[in-house]
């Protein structure tokens, strides 16, 4: 992830994006993206990046939201 690719922006490590690679390791491989923004759990920044890791983060959660169980609770009076 660091010596081939492109980059988005620029970095002090020099990190670069590896798009053929990444679509099998699910958004990792966008390592320059990554470093520029560490706390972003999205690695894609450009409309053609995709970043599947986070397309399954947001269908567990929704997924956890259709089937949660949790019950309202009473108000005491």
């Amino acid at each position: 992830g660091h010596w081939a690719g492109y980059r988005n922006t620029k970095t002090p490590d020099n990190s670069k994006n590896t798009l053929p690679v990444d679509l099998f390791l699910m958004g990792e491989l966008y390592q320059n993206n990554h470093h520029a923004e560490p706390n972003n759990p999205n690695f894609a920044r450009r409309w053609w990046e995709i970043d599947l890791g986070m397309i399954l983060l947001n269908m567990f959660g929704f997924f956890k939201r259709l089937f949660s169980k949790r019950s309202v609770p009473a108000v005491e009076h």
